[in-house]
Formats: C-alpha cells, sequence, structure tokens
C-alpha cells in the first residue's frame, strides 16, 4: 500500500509540531484501537472463510478506478505514544478530483495543515509549518501525484490514503507489498454494515472498512507503523513509542459535478512563494557530517552467499554504497539508474553495494527478480550499517575513493542521478577532491547566507561537533563529535587534548563529581535510557538507567557537600530524579510526569538551592533539595526549555527564563519564584523549538540554539535580541566561555564545526538592574521584517531528529 519516501521526514514533520507545542498526557493510556473496539456499534459477525480480501479490494479499487469525478471528507488521528506520553493529532481534510488532471485536497483544521491544488496547467502546493507555497506545472496523470514529495511524507506517518484512489491502477497502489490478508467479519460502523479487511507488509499493518452493500465505498483505513518505526534504526530503539492512524471517510460524492472553487488555489495568509515547500525540513538542506570523513569500518553478509569489507577496497576501488529498502518508491525508481550507471564502470575501479535495510532475502530476490536487475546487495539486517553511516532517509547514496573517505552524499531520490553520478564518477577517477571542494562551497554559502548580526566570528574549528560544555574555572571547552570523540580546547580554539567516550553519547553537561584536579562529564543520549558520568579520560565512573527516556541531565551542589549532584529529567512517568556524586539514587519525585528539562539555582533567594523543571503540564515546578515539590508556576507560554540565572551581581535571586509556545508561537518568558512575568519576548515566526539554552556568566546574555539553525543572544535585562546567526545546523548547541573573567564569547556546536563568536550588539548592556517588572518588549521579532530577511529562506527552524 504505501511506498515510504522516508519515515523520517514526517516523524520529524510530526515531532516538530510536538516540541513547539507539547500536549499533556491523555489521562489514561487507551490506544486508538482499543477506543474503537469499545464505541464500536456492534460486534463483529464471525469470519466468512469464502470472503476473499483481495476479492472485495480489487472491486474496490475498480470503482474508484472508474470514477471520473470523486469528493470525499477525511477526518484522521495520529496517536503518538513517546515514553509515556500520549498525543492525539486530528485533522480535517477535503478531496477532489475531477480526472484526468485536476484535483485539491485542502486541510480544513488541523495541526499539519496543506493544500495541494491542480487546476490542469498548474500544480500549486502549500504547507503550514514551513509557511511556504510552490507553483510548478500540472501533472499529466493523477497518478503522479503518488510521488508528490508532501503527499509521500505524510503518507509516511499513515496519512492521505485516498491519494491512492486515484492513481491509474489503484489496485497495485494499495496491494504491492502485501505479505499476508485477513477477512475480520462484517461489522456495523456509524449505522453502516462494512467489510473489515485486515493486511500486513513488511512496513506496516494496515485495517480497511470498505461497505458491504451498494458502492464499495471506504469508510475507515487504520494504520499501524510499529514496523515503520522499527525500520526507522536505532532512532527510537528500546524506547516505548508507537504511531497509529485511523482515518475517517464521510460524504463521499461520486461522479457528481464538483465546485470550480474546488480547484483554485489562493495562497494562505503570510505564506511567500518558493522553491523549496518543505524549506528547512528537507533532509538535502543539511549535508552529512560524514562528508569528507573517513568512511566508517563495514563488514556484511551479501545476498546469494559471500561477504564484503570495506577495508577491501582501500586503496584499489572507489565505492559506490546505496542504502535502500523495496518498500521504498523512490529507491526503487532510482535503482536501475545506479546499476546502470555501476555497469558502465565496473572495469574503472567502481564498485557498487545495495546495502538492503532489514528485509527478508527472499523478498528481496523476488523484487530483483522482477525489475531484472543484477546487482550486489549487501544484508544489513540489523540498520548497524546505516546507523553507522548516519543514514536518516532511504535511499542515500554515498562515493568512497580509494583513501576511504566519503567524497559525496545523495539523499532522495534525483531523476538526474545518472548524469550527476557520471561526472562525480570521473572527477573521482581524475584524483579530485569532490569533499574539499563541498566543503569549501558550504562554507561560502553559509558565511554569504548566515549573515550573523551583532556577532563577530572569533574562531572555528571543523568537525562533527554536536555538544559543547566548558569547564569555567580552567578556561576548558570540552566538545563532544558524533561517535564519541571529545576534543577539548583552549579558549583560543586551539585543541589541547582529544579521548573517547566509552558509551558514545550525544550530550554534555560539566560536573565536578570527585576531587580530582580535571572536571567529569555527565553524557545522555536525549531519550535514551541511561545517564554516564565520565572521566576526564573518556572513562566510565558510573551510569544510572532508570527507567523512561532522558529529556535533560543537570550538575550542581544542590546540599553544599562540596561537590556536585546530577539532577535528571525522564520523559513517562518516571518523573525526577537526584543522584549522588558517586551514583546512589537520593531521591525521586513521579508526581509529575514527562519532565522536559531540568536546571538549578537560587530562585527564592533565601540561600538555598531550588531544583526548576518542566513538564508536559507546560508549567515550572520548583523542588527543594530534598525532593519537596514546593510550587508550580503558570505563565502565558506553554513551558519546554527552563534555565535560572542572575541579570546583575547584587540581584538577590535568580530569575527563572523558560522558552515555549505560546498563542502567536515560540516565546522566551523571564518568571520570578512567584510566577510573575518580568517580560515577555516573542520570537521571530520561523523559530521552532528550543533544544539548548545557557546563560552567559557575569552579564545579562542567554543564548537561544533553535530547531532549524537560528541561534539568538537575548538580553535578558531588557528581554529583547541583540545578536541573530541562521543556518547553524539542524539543532545548535550553544555554551559560554568567559576567559579569565573577560567578556563571555558565545559557543555554538552546529554538527558541523564547533564556533566561538563575540557579541558586539552595538548598545551598552550594564550590570545593574531596576528589579522592575516591565511590561511586554517590542523585539527585533515583533516588528515587520526587512525584505531582506523576509526573502531569506534560511530564517525558518526546523526538526532534524527526535531530540530533547
Amino acid at each position: 500500500m504505501y511506498r515510504q519516501f522516508t519515515f523520517t521526514v514526517s516523524l520529524i514533520m510530526l515531532l516538530a509540531i510536538l516540541g513547539c507545542k507539547r500536549q499533556p498526557s491523555a489521562p489514561e493510556d487507551v490506544s486508538l484501537k482499543e477506543t474503537e473496539a469499545a464505541t464500536a456499534d456492534t460486534n463483529p459477525a464471525a469470519p466468512s472463510v469464502d470472503v476473499s480480501p483481495e476479492d472485495i479490494m480489487r472491486k474496490v479499487a475498480d470503482f474508484y478506478k472508474g470514477a471520473g469525478q470523486i469528493e470525499v471528507h477525511e477526518e484522521n488521528t495520529m496517536q503518538i505514544k513517546m515514553q509515556g506520553m500520549n498525543n492525539n493529532i486530528t485533522t480535517e481534510r477535503m478531496m477532489a478530483a475531477d480526472k484526468p488532471g485536476r484535483f485539491a485536497i485542502r486541510t480544513k483544521s488541523g495541526m499539519m495543515a496543506f493544500d495541494i491544488v491542480s487546476d490542469g496547467t498548474t500544480l500549486f502546493s502549500s504547507l503550514s509549518q514551513t509557511k511556504q507555497y510552490t507553483e510548478a506545472d500540472a501533472p499529466e496523470s493523477l497518478d503522479e501525484l503518488v510521488m508528490h514529495p508532501l503527499l509521500m511524507a505524510m503518507e509516511s506517518g499513515g496519512g492521505v490514503f485516498t491519494i491512492h484512489l486515484v492513481a491509474d491502477d489503484p489496485y497495485e497502489r494499495l496491494m504491492n507489498g502485501v505479505t499476508l490478508s485477513e477477512y475480520a467479519g462484517v461489522e456495523m460502523l456509524q449505522g453502516i454494515e462494512v467489510h473489515h479487511l485486515s493486511f500486513t507488509q513488511e512496513e506496516l499493518d494496515w485495517d480497511i472498512w470498505v461497505a458491504a452493500s451498494g458502492a464499495p465505498l471506504i469508510h475507515k483505513v487504520s494504520v499501524d507503523l510499529a514496523k515503520t518505526l522499527k525500520a526507522a534504526g536505532n532512532q527510537f530503539q528500546g524506547q516505548d513509542v508507537s504511531m497509529i492512524a485511523v482515518s475517517r471517510y464521510t460524504d463521499w460524492r461520486i461522479d457528481q459535478p464538483i465546485n470550480e472553487e474546488a480547484f483554485v488555489f489562493t495562497p494562505p495568509e503570510g505564506a511567500e512563494k518558493s522553491d523549496s515547500l518543505f524549506g528547512d525540513f528537507e533532509m538535502e538542506e543539511e549535508p552529512s557530517s560524514l562528508l569528507g570523513m573517513e568512511a566508517p569500518a563495514l563488514e556484511l553478509d551479501l545476498l546469494g552467499g559471500g561477504h564484503m569489507n570495506m577495508a577491501d577496497h582501500g586503496g584499489t576501488d572507489i565505492v559506490m554504497l546505496d542504502f535502500w529498502a523495496t518498500w521504498c518508491g523512490p529507491c526503487v525508481q532510482e535503482m536501475p539508474d545506479l546499476a546502470e550507471v555501476a555497469q558502465e564502470y565496473k572495469d574503472k575501479g567502481v564498485v557498487f553495494y545495495a546495502v538492503n535495510q532489514q528485509e527478508e532475502p527472499r523478498d528481496i530476490k523476488e523484487f530483483l527478480d522482477s525489475q531484472e536487475l543484477d546487482i550486489t546487495v549487501a544484508l544489513d539486517v540489523d540498520s548497524v550499517a546505516a546507523t553507522s553511516y548516519e543514514v536518516q532517509a532511504y535511499p542515500t547514496l554515498m562515493l568512497i575513493d580509494k583513501a576511504g573517505i566519503i567524497q559525496t552524499v545523495h539523499v532522495g531520490y534525483d531523476p538526474n542521478i545518472k548524469t550527476v553520478l557520471r561526472k562525480e564518477l570521473d572527477d573521482l577517477l581524475a584524483g579530485k577532491d569532490l569533499a574539499e571542494e563541498a566543503r569549501k562551497e558550504l562554507e561560502a554559502a553559509d558565511a554569504e547566507a548566515a549573515r550573523p548580526e551583532g556577532l563577530t566570528l572569533v574562531w572555528s574549528q571543523q568537525g562533527r561537533y554536536q555538544s559543547v560544555a566548558v569547564a569555567d574555572t580552567r578556561n576548558e571547552i570540552y566538545a563532544l563529535a558524533q561517535g564519541g570523540q571529545c576534543s577539548v580546547f583552549n579558549g583560543a580554539g586551539e585543541e589541547q587534548r582529544r579521548f573517547d567516550i566509552e558509551i558514545t553519547p550525544t550530550m554534555l553537561r560539566i560536573a565536578n563529581l570527585t576531587p580530582a584536579e580535571l572536571p567529569e562529564l555527565l553524557g545522555y543520549d536525549a531519550w535514551g535510557a541511561a545517564v554516564a558520568a565520565i572521566g576526564s579520560d573518556g572513562s566510565t565512573l558510573w551510569t544510572e538507567a532508570s527507567g523512561d527516556g532522558i529529556d535533560d541531565v543537570w550538575a550542581a551542589d544542590i546540599n553544599d557537600d562540596g561537590h556536585d549532584e546530577v539532577i535528571v529529567g525522564y520523559n513517562g512517568g518516571t518523573g525526577l530524579h537526584v543522584f549522588s556524586n558517586t551514583g546512589v539514587r537520593l531521591w525521586k519525585n513521579t508526581t509529575i510526569g514527562n519532565v522536559w528539562h531540568v536546571t538549578a539555582g537560587d530562585v527564592t533567594g533565601d540561600g538555598k538551592t531550588e531544583i526548576v523543571t518542566t513538564s508536559a503540564q507546560g508549567q515550572v515546578h520548583l523542588f527543594d533539595v530534598n525532593g519537596e515539590r514546593q510550587v508550580d508556576l503558570e505563565s502565558t507560554t506553554y513551558a519546554s526549555m527552563v534555565r535560572v540565572g542572575r541579570v546583575a551581581p547584587d540581584s538577590t535571586a535568580d530569575s527563572i527564563y523558560v522558552v515555549g509556545s505560546g498563542d502567536d508561537g515560540e516565546e522566551v518568558v523571564a518568571l520570578d519564584e512567584t510566577g510573575n512575568e518580568l517580560w515577555t519576548l516573542s520570537l521571530a515566526g520561523g523559530d521552532t523549538h528550543c533544544d539548548s539554552m545557557a546563560i552567559a556568566p557575569g552579564v545579562p546574555w542567554g543564548a537561544l540554539g533553535l530547531r532549524g539553525g537560528n541561534v539568538h543572544v537575548v538580553d535578558l535585562k531588557e528581554g529583547r535580541i541583540i545578536s541573530t546567526a541562521v543556518r547553524h545546523g539542524r539543532t545548535p548547541q550553544v555554551g559560554w566561555i568567559s576567559i579569565d573573567g573577560g567578556t563571555p564569547q558565545l559557543l555554538v556546536a552546529t554538527g558541523r564545526a564547533l564556533k566561538a563568536y563575540e557579541v558586539t550588539p552595538g548598545v551598552n548592556h550594564e550590570l545593574e538592574t531596576d528589579n522592575a517588572a516591565s511590561a511586554r518588549v517590542e523585539t527585533e521579532s515583533d516588528r515587520e521584517p526587512s525584505e531582506e530577511s523576509k526573502n531569506d529562506p534560511t530564517r525558518d527552524g526546523s526538526l532534524n531528529e527526535a531530540g530533547e
């Protein structure tokens, strides 16, 4: 049924919304299927062994294939469960088709709003989340719409089933890849007698309810994406994550006149015409951090017997690695082109491996036979290879030179891939360094596009740095690269030493756990199972895995014993935990679930430390050092990120700074210990969920790292943006270093580099504060953007990965 473009795209887009506007957990953990069963009109009749699901589906396909005009109303509910957090996202759409060339699907309500309209001449597409719309030539046949990137992305998340009904061969679209079918009997659905059919595929399971009498109209479809989640690799491995999509269809109108207004497109308010519908959601926007790096070691079994080892090709061959699957439509579309080019170059020292993802050998062989493809297939049974090569979408094609360096990375299907590959292979055979050329072009493009405002680049270190932590007392910067390698830099950006961390975390915090001269580190993965205390040489001191996935970790000496305690906020029902410097749990509090972010400071001004958190309730929670929940603070924003700090040395208490979702988008809010709002700052429309926030030492500055690559420096005294940088990776991580007590420099880990900036806002930032609650301030983001910024597509943020 579903030929998947990339599950990651659709899930990232869904999580991007959840990151912007997190919803409280449902009161009860009831799945959609359980709810459906509980509310069914009657119990299903006993299945009949004489009824063939395939026969019913063929009648369905023939009925819709023969219809010239089709209209329907759809209500799609997506239930997403993540570590105990339940989110139900409901979207209403209208679909109209007037064959052969006119089509419209419009979102009536819901968070993931998009419109696709073909008037027979022009194809218009718009997506609310990116505030973009595009124009293209209308397809000659509605069958081509199945490959529309927006519909494929939505389809991968279980939506837009009806697009298959306007294909040239609906039965092939719906039933391709079905390995098992079952007739579940006749049921009553909203007073209508329906056949209930169940189908199994390699990538997902789906159920459909079809009218049992009269026209074989579809009334409901339920898609269970459990297998797709598993196929996403280790991104969700070991986590309590599930996705189920249920679509209900009403008001079918078949072969009846359609209002001409249905095929007239009007751009949504505030949307801008663009060449890129997805903006920063597109996977190709951010080059792989492996580009120009040595290819990871790789050994895999081959289909039909034999073994491949990347090391065998060192110094002799250029290797084409294509990560693919038979259920991936673009993979299937591209594979003949790759096979053709590989055949042309096989006598020139080019080797091609099609690295299949988690499929059964018999299914792969059947596919190759049906397509008459003669290629070498490597079996990535557990997606270990895809993980080590950081594959986030299928297909992903890499060219690796004779020295073992990854020279190019192509994500997604490119109709011109044969031309592109031939040129790249010729260049590599001629000795060109394409990765170095790409890096220079990328740096130039970044320098041109980013245009930091109020920031001056002091130094930059290239590397796959994804997290940064600072040891203030030693003027040392700890930068964590993908793969667990940690580099230690001084304030001038000079690497002092390097070590490998055994557990390969993705996030770092500085901690003082022992009397040792060098500081310790805390390592964890967002939504991972464990937090680890790490020595200055990368060794593991202790680990703690207490339950559902980790959202945030903080270190602070909360009991004045001279050592930091470790504060951990967990997703799900595990709650808030505090561990001693040796890893012994001191206490836990489970009165709040889905703890988003954690920090600590003296926010009440009594000289004692309070632990401050946010949660799925959208509130800020204060706990004392013994774990007693003191107070819950409300604000006008749905709080997610939280940090505390003082705007002046003479302040008697730390202020609380939260970033979350307000009525008009993302906001930064300053609170006192009573929840009184000191100021509120509305961020720009393109700014999305805040993954990283750091308070500068000695000056009233806070840095925000936002999904999609925007980085802002906020004046915490006045509540306004004073510096901005864009295109700094997908989830930039921020920090500060104050060299020998001087003016702090901003640090940003982009995933491709670690950058240090001098903040140059051009205004006088005094260290005093009037301690007065100010009214809502006008910010740079509240004002009408300049024409330059309007035309800069990089100013919209998005989600790369399921993060904090």
